[in-house]
């Protein structure tokens, strides 16, 4: 399988953060993932999420309305801390509610 270095640059600094003095960590694919890569880099989070070493740092992951239903599957797990959602609206905390 082959990943892009970006992509796999950036979770190697979330591991990094990880290892720190961070108290929490946004993981934030949204606005900086192009469209045509959105479902490879959702399983790339997912994979990190699923392999990542446990710490005392929070881990929340930003997902957006338009995806939502894809963007939780690939996320929405124990173990993380937090669900933040992007452009939020009453409906889309209600979709999300429903989802979890």
């Amino acid at each position: 399988m082959q990943h892009d270095d970006a992509r796999c640059s950036t979770l190697f600094l979330v591991d990094k953060a990880i290892g720190g003095e961070s108290d929490a960590i946004i993981i934030d694919p949204e606005d900086a993932v192009p469209l045509s890569q959105k479902e490879s880099a959702r399983r790339d989070v997912a994979r990190w999420l699923d392999t990542r070493r446990h710490s005392s740092t929070e881990v929340w992951v930003r997902v957006t309305p338009e995806f939502l239903a894809e963007d939780l599957a690939a996320v929405a797990r124990t173990g993380i801390d937090g669900i933040m959602i992007a452009k939020c609206s009453v409906d889309a905390v209600a979709r999300c509610d429903s989802r979890m």
